[in-house]
């Protein structure tokens, strides 16, 4: 029988893809007439099957270092909407929480009752940002009450 058809045979005998079975000896397995022939064909290594091939993981190895040392993690990477990542909340909250800090640092510079006055225009959103926040407090100053 013809090559192909031992391949095609061995692969069924051995339970394997025709494409993992080699045939090494072409001229005794040309000759070879029944299943059991091609059996013995396996059995003196004249018809061999090959080890199964893996995915290699060597590529996304590499792929994960470069992530971890901060490469592909920029802004063109990002998908999603604008708060996506971060929510309105949390980006609020990092604001609010540095203008307190930065107000609080100053507070010297202001009396009491002025203090708790630019306080509240943060939490209102009055002060958008730390230059608007010192620009308030130039204009709150001890002595320059508004």
């Amino acid at each position: 029988m013809s090559v192909q058809t031992v391949r095609r045979i061995a692969a069924d005998i051995l339970k394997a893809g025709e494409s993992r079975i080699r045939v090494l000896d072409v001229k005794r397995a040309t000759e070879a007439l029944t299943r059991e022939d091609i059996r013995n064909l396996i059995k003196d290594k004249a018809v061999i099957l090959l080890p199964k091939q893996g995915i290699s993981r060597g590529e996304a190895r590499i792929a994960q270092t470069r992530k971890r040392s901060g490469r592909g993690r920029g802004e063109g990477k990002k998908k999603g909407s604008m708060y996506a990542g971060t929510s309105k909340k949390d980006l609020w909250m990092r604001k609010v929480r540095s203008l307190r800090k930065s107000l609080k640092n100053n507070k010297f510079r202001l009396e009491s009752k002025d203090y708790r006055k630019i306080y509240r225009m943060v939490s209102g959103n009055s002060v958008k940002n730390k230059i608007q926040l010192s620009e308030t407090i130039g204009k709150f100053q001890k002595g320059k009450t508004v």
